[in-house]
């Protein structure tokens, strides 16, 4: 394994920390509302919304890298 350093001491980890958090509520609020639309308007929303593709492809990234499907 490699050897590496993670200090959230600094100020760039407190930025990315306070930006997911940031992220994480305005993201949160969407779900519930994405959750009831028909897989043709999921699509085209994600189409028009680069931010919510990323952060719903990189949700399913991470729950297959965890394996908990």
């Amino acid at each position: 394994m490699a050897d590496f350093t993670i200090d959230p001491s600094t100020q760039s980890y407190q930025q990315l920390l306070a930006g997911l958090g940031v992220l994480r509520t305005r993201i949160a609020a969407r779900l519930p509302y994405f959750g009831r639309l028909s897989l043709a308007d999921k699509k085209r929303w994600l189409n028009k919304d680069p931010l919510f593709k990323e952060m719903i492809t990189m949700s399913k990234q991470l729950v297959n890298f965890l394996d908990l499907e």
